[in-house]
């Protein structure tokens, strides 16, 4: 009679520890967990926040605090819909005004018929991006616009070709409003072929995370200026870690 008497007390207290760990923690529900990106010069593989303005070879130091929730990818980067352009078409995304035309520039053929300015293209992952630049003398105005989509890692990685004006540059947008604006100086580079090399640019969108926005890529120069003046664009994916080439960022400002 005893050991009967033990045993139920011992079966009432273990009824008591698991009803303790229901109550608090129920399944499919996590503690809320949170990580910060230090952020220095751009071009780091770091994001930085708040305004950002100023050089590539800034060295203070900035964080961006981002919550795990169930959005933020596990992966280590996220396709954006046609963001290599490899359909060969605009599918996903709005232009605006002559300047990317109506269709992707095909780099492929653009190599083997000579349309390139002093070398020809390389550093690129497919054959088709959106470019101001189409072979001729001079370059014109115009944008292009991706579909929403929604932030799920805490990078926006691209290739980019083009020189530093304030008129050329990427913008993430929400509900068609500009929340953050990119400039970009390739040229900068050192390598001898700057005016048709791909490099790697970066945008830091963890504070969207959750949130959907567009990408617009403003090539603002007009008709009649040079033609090196242009920007080519591509290859547009999310991903966990910055992928930017040191040196190239010239201004990068949260404006919403």
């Amino acid at each position: 009679m005893h050991r009967g008497i033990v045993a139920y007390i011992v079966i009432f207290i273990i009824l008591l520890i698991l009803g303790g760990f229901f109550v608090f923690h129920p399944f499919g529900t996590q503690p809320s967990t949170t990580t910060t990106l230090q952020g220095g010069g751009q071009g780091n593989g770091k994001s930085t926040s708040g305004n950002i303005n100023g050089s590539s070879t800034a060295t203070s130091t900035s964080t961006t605090t981002i919550s795990y929730s169930t959005c933020l990818s596990s992966n280590a980067t996220e396709p954006i819909k046609n963001g290599n352009f490899s359909s060969g078409t605009y599918a996903g995304w709005n232009t605006t005004g002559p300047g990317f035309g109506t269709v992707p520039f095909n780099l492929t053929y653009a190599n083997e018929n000579n349309e390139y300015y002093g070398s020809k293209w390389t550093g690129y992952n497919g054959s088709y991006a959106a470019s101001t630049y189409h072979g001729g003398l001079t370059v014109e105005a115009g944008n292009i616009t991706s579909a929403p989509f929604e932030v799920t890692e805490p990078y926006l990685d691209f290739k980019i070709v083009g020189g530093q004006t304030a008129l050329n540059y990427v913008a993430i947008m929400q509900k068609n409003k500009t929340v953050f604006e990119a400039h970009f100086d390739t040229y900068a580079v050192n390598n001898p072929y700057p005016t048709s090399t791909f490099v790697n640019a970066s945008i830091p969108i963890g504070r969207f995370l959750c949130q959907n926005v567009s990408i617009r890529v403003v090539g603002g120069v007009t008709a009649g200026s040079t033609q090196t003046q242009y920007i080519v664009v591509g290859d547009f994916h999310m991903s966990s870690a910055s992928q930017s080439t040191p040196g190239i960022v010239t201004s990068q400002n949260y404006t919403g």
